[in-house]
């Protein structure tokens, strides 16, 4: 088995240097992905922004795994 970090631009981890992903195999793991604004740096206020930012960091994640979301 071979395991690699995934890096995603922008996405972090309270600055800590944990990797965004990683990607074992086919299995691609994340600790926690939440809806992090890029423009802002926070987390966005409005619920539907959140669940909308989530699921693009998600695909970023992915993308950056060789993976898409029809790959889930």
């Amino acid at each position: 088995m071979t395991r690699r970090s995934i890096e995603v631009e922008g996405l972090h981890h309270s600055g800590n240097p944990i990797p965004a992903a990683s990607r074992v195999d086919r299995l691609v793991v994340t600790g926690g992905v939440y809806g992090l604004d890029p423009a802002t740096g926070e987390v966005a206020a409005d619920a539907g922004d959140q669940v909308r930012l989530t699921f693009w960091q998600l695909g970023r994640i992915l993308e950056a795994a060789g993976a898409r979301f029809d790959d889930v």
